[in-house]
Parts: structure tokens; sequence; C-alpha cells
């Protein structure tokens, strides 16, 4: 029990210390390896993290990077593919500029038909058929050229029949007169005589005997013509088809188009009407007018329901009807068309029986702008309500048209002619939150 010695315990100090030294080593070293561990540990888990932040949160410009390099390998032919299955709306407007860059823009211009010509290719033994598209009119045209080359006017030179139920007869014996007189026929919409169509081809065949038949009383008149309309129906005789002049007529699309055709088909010296009374710029000016209004009405098809509830088919007649009862107005000294400030307001006051003052014996006096909205409103209504309206059947498209209507004929589009200096606004503010929500969508090539 007793310690050991000094000298035991000085001797055994060297060997303990190796010992200790040795168990601390030891000891550090898994402490050590530890830190670096926890530090390892740690740098791990940042990069997981940024890799997941880049994740969540790319580049704001990466998808639209990808996009363009996507696109920028696509041809032209396939981003029309693309089109057809993503967007269906703008196919027909990319289609059009895929025609115009590859071959030209005359290829989506109509060709022009000219009468003229047609008739020269013409004889007494061809007819000529016109093959219409939706919303063609060939009677305007047609008598149009039969006033201006030959001197024919309808009923006088140029019967007209329009064809349906029980008319047949009635065309036969026109033809069959008009063979030995010279004149010339004219039978619309031959797809309603539905069974009088194989009784057509047989009067085709008719006439083609006649030019080769020796006979003199069988030649026909070297004046007369055979004008056919109708649209492509199953019914109509393939042999006419082969036999005559074909002639495909479609309605220009677009309003510059719409606008010069309508122009194109004025005759002759038509703006120059109204020179006599006076009136020669304004009657001008209503023109235009009008003319904008029947390509604003036509053209507002393209956008479906949203231009119409029910898809009308508006023709050139009903500009050329409405052009007539404008000429009427003008060329009437009783009716005033002048354009004073607050003419237009006083028209919708004149609704509401706003519009009239109280003489002194106590009587309603017509005030001053009672002539100016009984010259616009006939305007309005027979144009708007008849002409047009007749077409429209839906209350909305009719509230519609007459909002276009009262947009277009009121007299600010007389201003400038009459000195003030203001810009006409009718033309350009048809304010219809349909149209603008339509034509926003378009192919951006």
């Amino acid at each position: 029990g007793q310690p050991p010695p000094p000298q035991l315990q000085a001797a055994q100090r060297p060997l303990q210390q190796p010992v200790q030294e040795q168990q601390q080593q030891q000891h550090a070293v898994p402490q050590h390896q530890h830190q670096q561990t926890e530090a390892q540990q740690q740098g791990m888990e940042q990069q997981q993290q940024q890799g997941v932040d880049q994740q969540q949160q790319p580049p704001a410009d990466s998808g639209q990077a990808t996009e363009q390099q996507l696109l920028s390998k696509l041809t032209d032919f396939q981003r029309l593919l693309l089109l057809r299955v993503c967007r269906l709306e703008l196919f027909t407007s990319a289609v059009q500029h895929y025609i115009t860059t590859q071959l030209g823009p005359s290829y989506l211009e109509p060709p022009s038909t000219s009468l003229a010509e047609i008739y020269l290719d013409s004889s007494p033994y061809t007819p000529i058929v016109f093959v219409l598209a939706p919303g063609a009119d060939a009677l305007a045209d047609l008598a149009r050229f039969a006033a201006a080359e030959h001197g024919r006017a309808v009923g006088r030179g140029l019967q007209v029949v329009s064809m349906g139920r029980g008319q047949g007869p009635v065309a036969e014996a026109l033809v069959n007169v008009a063979k030995k007189s010279g004149n010339w026929i004219c039978l619309q919409n031959c797809h309603l005589a539905k069974s009088w169509m194989p009784r057509l081809a047989e009067l085709v065949e008719d006439l083609e005997k006649s030019a080769k038949s020796p006979d003199t009383e069988q030649q026909l008149h070297p004046s007369f013509r055979l004008w056919l309309t109708s649209t492509p129906a199953d019914c109509f005789p393939q042999l006419v088809l082969q036999k005559g002049i074909r002639i495909a007529l479609e309605p220009p699309r677009g309003l510059k188009p719409v606008l010069a055709h309508s122009y194109v088909s004025l005759q002759e010296g038509y703006l120059a009407a109204c020179n006599g009374s006076g009136r020669g710029l304004e009657w001008q000016r209503l023109v235009f007018a009008a003319a904008f209004l029947h390509a604003v009405i036509r053209e507002r098809r393209q956008y479906g329901p949203l231009g119409w509830t029910i898809p009308y088919h508006f023709s050139d007649s009903d500009l050329s009807c409405a052009l007539q009862h404008i000429q009427a107005v003008v060329q009437d000294p009783g009716q005033s068309l002048g354009a004073q400030r607050g003419s237009h307001r006083a028209s919708m006051l004149g609704a509401v029986g706003l519009g009239h003052a109280t003489s002194s014996t106590g009587t309603v006096a017509p005030s001053s702008n009672d002539t100016h909205r009984s010259a616009w409103d006939s305007m309005r209504y027979i144009v708007g309500e008849i002409n047009y309206g007749g077409h429209v059947m839906d209350v909305n498209d009719r509230r519609l048209l007459r909002v276009i209507v009262q947009q277009h004929l009121q007299p600010g589009v007389l201003e400038q002619a009459n000195g003030e200096g203001k810009q006409c606004k009718a033309a350009s503010s048809v304010n219809c939150n349909n149209r603008e929500a339509a034509s926003n969508d378009t192919y951006q090539p």
C-alpha cells in the first residue's frame, strides 16, 4: 500500500508521457475528421438547394429564347401546319401571307371579268353561264353593260326571268321569241327550277342544232344571247356547262377591294349626276359614305359570330338601291342637307319630341332643323331598315345595323364640303367592340 519510491516514479514518467500523447492524438483525429465531414455535408446541402432554386426559378428570357429558337428552325410551310393545329382563326390570313411571299400578291386578287370581252367570244348558239358565289350579283353588271354598250335596258331588249316554280314555260316562250327578235334573255337563279333543268338542257341542244342546220328559218338572230345565272348545284345540267361560256363571279374581300369594286361598278358620269342641282359635292361625299357603309356591313361576315350573329349575304344590289334613294333625296330641292352645328344631336332629340318650338299663336312651329332631320331620317330608314335591314333577322344584329348606319349617314359627312374644315368622322368611327376584338387576332409573320 505504500507508494513507490521517488526513483521508480521518475523512471515511470517517461514511459507514461508517450502513451498519454498517443491517446490524445487518437482522440484529436476523429474530432478533426468530424469537422471536415460536417463542412462537406453543409456544402452538399447548399449545392442541392441552389439546384432546386434554379429549377424552381428559371431565367425570365429562357422560355422566349427557346420558343424563338424553335420557330427559327421551322420553315414557312411548317408554321402553317402549326397554326392549322393551334390557331385555326389565324390560318386563313397566314395562308394569304404565305401565298403573297411565295407567289406574289397577284394570286390573291380575283381576275377582273370584262363582259365586253366575254361578249366578243360568245355567239347566239352558246349560252353564257354565271356561276355565282354568295354575295355576288350578275344582273347589275349585265344591265350596266347592256345599257352602256348596246343600248338595252331591262324590259327593253333585255328580258329577265327569275326562275322558280311555274316560271319554266314563261322562260321557254321568251327564249323562242328572242331567237328571232334578237333580244337578250337572262334566266336568274336557275338552280331554283330543279324540275325544269332537263328542259333547259334540251333548249341548249336545240341552239347547237340550229347552228348546224342549213335551213335559214332555223337560223338564230345574230344579236340573240342567252344569259344564265346559278349557284353551284348538282341539279344544274352538265351539258349546259360544257356547251356554254362559264364565268365564276366572286365578291371582293376586304374594305379596300369592296370599296374599289363599288366605284368601278358606277356608270360613267354617275358622280356628276347632281351637278345640275348645285349639290354635286354633297352627292359625291354621300356616295363615298354609302359605299364605305356597304363595305363595312359586308366585311363583318369575316369575323363570324363576332361580326353578325347570322351570316347575311349582302350584294351590290343593296348598294344600288341605297344610292337610288340617296340620289332622290339630294336632287329634291325641298330636302335640306345642311350640316349645321348640333343638327345630329337635334335629330336624336327629335325622337323624344324636343325638337319643336311653340309659336305666339300657341301652335307647334317646326324648328330650323326639322327639314334636316326629315332628310337624314328618311335616308337612314330606307337604307338601314329596308335595303339592308330586310336581310337582318336577329334583334341584336338589327340594333347594330342601326348604329352603323347612324354613324355613316349623318350631317358630319358634309362638314368638310361646307367649308368647316373638319374631317368626316362617319367613315372612320365605327366603334364596334366586337370588330376591334376580332381585328386584334391577325396573323403576324
